[in-house]
């Protein structure tokens, strides 16, 4: 089937998916993001469901089945600052660029559980991943 066989509208939407997916983003095993991400963040659901299925586990050691999720910038530039492993835990450091300001996020991946995002202030990041910007 060509393009021109299909619907403008979904030819539209796959047009907008190639575009998210292709785009600069992090990619978080999650089953969803906070508002607080999505007022600054696009998301898109870029993998299927991995993890326990189990109906009759508790997940205490574990986080249950999530897709992975990408979230890309609706505005401004992300930059990648650097990781900081510690143990089996890897924290990575981004910052985005806006025409207003910009905003610092730590994402936090730990092993069988929810990777988790947070807003962080300037001076949460290591010196040593911004040492290389001034050089």
């Amino acid at each position: 089937m060509s393009e021109q066989d299909l619907p403008s509208d979904f030819v539209e939407r796959v047009k907008e998916a190639v575009s998210r997916l292709k785009a600069d983003g992090i990619v978080l095993w999650r089953p969803y993001v906070d508002d607080e991400i999505t007022q600054f963040f696009d998301v898109s659901i870029v993998d299927g469901s991995v993890g326990c299925t189990n109906e009759n586990c508790n997940h205490e050691t574990h986080d249950p089945s999530s897709p992975s999720l990408k979230i890309v910038p609706r505005e401004g530039k992300l930059l990648y600052l650097g990781v900081l492993n510690y143990g089996e835990i890897r924290r990575t450091y981004y910052a985005l660029f806006t025409d207003i300001t910009t905003k610092y996020y730590e994402v936090v991946e730990e092993p069988q559980y929810y990777t988790k995002i947070f807003p962080i202030s300037p001076n949460v990041v290591p010196d040593f991943m911004l040492e290389t910007f001034g050089e």
